[in-house]
């Protein structure tokens, strides 16, 4: 006994594999990057405005800038990998006091401590409900949809 397979096409199939395995790493961090985005967005919307003002007057150009080190304006986000693979979005602050916001601090007024500010934990909320609201699962299901549609098309 013995059987014959017959494939039909397959070597279109296999161009199209190698076509999508070539736009792969592309398409993973534009979805990469549109996730770590949302993300940076709620934590901008989540994080305390402070009592410093919105800009600075910068003497040497003579002009109004944005002030930097604000909670606020200080968010960045940027793809780290060198393959799809190893991927990650790394979201970090560019502003020097996040960590005495996030966490807490002691308030010392000339030499002696005078209390305690209670952190805020702001971003670990964010991080959590991030986590638990399923936008990661939708477009990861996006991902994998364009990813099928390009195969079968």
């Amino acid at each position: 006994m013995s059987a014959e397979l017959k494939f039909v096409n397959l070597d279109d199939f296999i161009n199209r594999l190698l076509e999508v395995g070539r736009e792969y790493p592309d398409l993973s961090q534009k979805y990469l990057r549109r996730i770590g985005n949302t993300l940076k967005r709620k934590a901008i919307a989540a994080s305390p405005i402070g009592k410093a003002p919105n800009t600075v007057f910068n003497w040497k150009t003579r002009r109004q800038k944005t002030n930097r080190k604000k909670l606020k304006q200080s968010w960045t986000g940027k793809i780290v990998g060198s393959t799809a693979l190893d991927s990650e979005y790394q979201l970090r602050t560019r502003a020097p006091h996040f960590h005495l916001v996030e966490r807490g601090h002691v308030l010392i007024f000339k030499g002696k401590i005078k209390g305690f500010v209670q952190g805020k934990y702001f971003f670990k909320r964010v991080v959590q409900t991030f986590e638990h609201s399923g936008e990661v699962r939708q477009e990861l299901e996006k991902f994998m949809n364009e990813v099928k549609a390009k195969i079968e098309k």
